[in-house]
């Protein structure tokens, strides 16, 4: 889908646009929160890692629940925590919170996404009604 097209999906009674569509889903994840690429090394400065649950994901962002304490415009990198599903690390930023008891789900967008791998991952996932 070329980034022209354009969806409009509904998300709690409001009606959002967006580039290309977001597939429902529940993938386990490990979460480095405020974690950046050592660019000139091509490494990942690692910090504590925390569980969390892909909940929506598309070629340009994700929705993601996890018990931790973001803001918007805080950064994070993610990546599959079920073996039968490769999504390496992808780097993202909190666009919006949505607060519930434990954590929130965060509404990111994706700052580099491996888009292979994210086709794959989102193919892997989808539900087979939607195929």
């Amino acid at each position: 889908m070329c980034s022209s097209d354009l969806r409009k999906l509904g998300a709690r009674g409001h009606i959002e646009e967006r580039a290309f569509e977001r597939v429902e889903m529940h993938l386990p994840v490990w979460i480095v929160p405020g974690l950046m690429a050592k660019e000139s090394e091509g490494e990942w400065d690692e910090g504590e890692q925390f569980e969390g649950t892909v909940v929506d994901l598309s070629e340009g962002g994700a929705a993601l629940h996890a018990d931790l304490a973001l803001e918007a415009g805080d950064s994070l990198a993610f990546w599959s925590a079920d073996p039968d599903v490769w999504l390496p690390p992808t780097t993202a930023q909190v666009l919006h919170v949505e607060a519930l008891a434990k954590g929130g789900v965060f509404h990111l967008q994706l700052l580099e996404s491996p888009s292979e791998e994210l086709h794959a991952a989102i193919d892997a996932l989808r539900p087979e009604e939607a195929l």
